[in-house]
C-alpha cells in the first residue's frame, strides 16, 4: 500500500505527540465533577481515582492515533510495526529486552543516586506499592500498550518510510517520549525516563516488534511496581522499630515484651516480699495526732483553701 503524504503524516505526528495532553485537558475537568459528584476532593480524589483518569487518558489518545491511521490513512494496525516475530523468536527477544532494562537498573541507579536524580519518582513508586495486584498490572499494561504505539510504533515506522533513517527516527521517538513527560514529573525524574526511553528505542529499532517492545515496556514496569510494594510494606510493617506498638515492641512498653519489673508474677518473692508484712512501730496506720499535724490549722492569710484569698 502507497505511505502516506508527509502532511497526513505530519498530522498523525501532532496526535501521537499531543494527543495524551489535549485528551488529558478534556476529561480533566469530566472527572473532576464526577469525583466531586461521588464526594470526592476534586482538588485530591486520591490515587486510585488519579490513575484511573491518567489510564483512561492514554487508552483514548491510543484510539485516537489507531483512528486517524484506519480512517485517514487508510492503513491497517500492521502498518505499526516493521516486521512480525514467530513465537518462540518474540519470546527470546522480550527476554533479552528484558535483561537489557534490569541490567540499566542495575548500573545506572547508583550513579542517579550519586547524582541526586529521580527522587520525586522513587516516592511516587512507593505511594504505587499501595496498589492491589490487579492495579499495578493494568497500570503496567496500559503504560506499555499505549506508550508504544504512541512513541514508537507510529512515528518511527512513518519516519523511517520518509527518511530511509532508523536512527533519525529513533532519535525523534527519544526526544518525543522525554519532552511529554516534563512537567509532570521534575527534572531529575524526567531524564531518568528518558533514559529508559533511549533504551527501549534501541530495543525496537533491533528487532521492529511493537509486540516486543510492548512486552518488555510493560514486565519492566510491573516488575518495578512490584519491588515498590515491597518496598512500601517494609516501610509500612516490617521496618518498624523495636518501640512501636507492633510485635517488635521493646522490654519498657506495655505488651507482651514487658520487662521484668511489671506485673509477671516471677518478680515476687515470697521470702523478701511478704505481702501482709506485720505493722511497726513506726508504721502506725493511724498515728496519734501531734500538735503540729492538726488536721483543721487556724487559717492564715496565704495558705487558705479559699483560691481567692492566696492572691492577697
Amino acid at each position: 500500500m502507497e505511505s502516506p503524504g508527509t502532511v497526513v503524516v505530519a498530522v498523525g505526528f501532532v496526535v501521537a505527540f499531543g494527543g495524551h495532553r489535549a485528551v488529558g485537558r478534556l476529561l480533566d475537568p469530566l472527572f473532576r465533577r464526577i469525583a466531586a459528584g461521588t464526594g470526592r476532593d476534586p482538588a485530591d480524589p486520591g490515587l486510585a481515582w488519579e490513575l484511573a483518569e491518567s489510564d483512561a487518558t492514554k487508552l483514548l489518545a491510543a484510539g485516537l492515533l489507531v483512528a486517524y491511521v484506519l480512517l485517514v490513512e487508510g492503513r491497517g494496525p500492521g502498518s505499526l510495526t516493521g516486521r512480525r516475530l514467530s513465537p518462540p523468536l518474540a519470546v527470546v527477544a522480550v527476554a533479552g529486552g528484558l535483561a537489557v532494562m534490569l541490567g540499566q537498573n542495575v548500573v545506572a541507579q547508583p550513579l542517579y543516586d550519586r547524582l541526586g536524580v529521580g527522587g520525586d519518582m522513587e516516592e511516587d513508586m512507593t505511594d504505587l506499592g499501595s496498589l492491589s495486584l490487579p492495579q499495578r498490572l493494568v497500570v503496567a499494561l496500559v503504560a506499555g500498550v499505549t506508550e508504544e504505539v504512541l512513541f514508537r510504533g507510529y512515528p518511527i515506522e512513518r519516519l523511517v518510510e520518509l527518511t530511509g533513517s532508523p536512527l533519525l527516527a529513533g532519535g525523534v521517538s527519544v526526544v518525543a517520549f522525554g519532552l511529554a513527560h516534563y512537567g509532570f514529573w521534575d527534572r531529575g525524574s524526567t531524564v531518568k525516563i528518558t533514559v529508559t526511553g533511549a533504551i527501549l528505542t534501541g530495543i525496537y529499532l533491533v528487532t521492529r516488534s511493537l509486540p516486543v517492545v510492548i512486552a518488555v515496556h510493560a514486565l519492566n514496569d510491573l516488575m518495578g511496581l512490584l519491588i515498590a510494594a515491597r518496598m512500601d510494606g517494609a516501610a509500612g510493617d516490617g521496618g518498624r522499630s523495636d518501640v512501636d506498638g507492633d510485635g517488635g515492641r521493646s522490654d519498657v512498653d506495655g505488651g507482651g515484651g514487658r520487662s521484668d519489673v511489671d506485673d509477671d508474677p516471677a518478680a515476687f518473692d515470697p521470702d523478701t516480699d511478704d505481702p501482709d508484712p506485720p505493722d511497726s512501730d513506726t508504721d502506725d496506720p493511724d498515728p496519734p495526732d501531734s500538735g503540729t499535724d492538726d488536721p483543721n490549722p487556724p487559717d492564715s492569710g496565704t495558705a487558705s483553701g479559699d483560691p481567692d484569698r492566696s492572691r492577697q
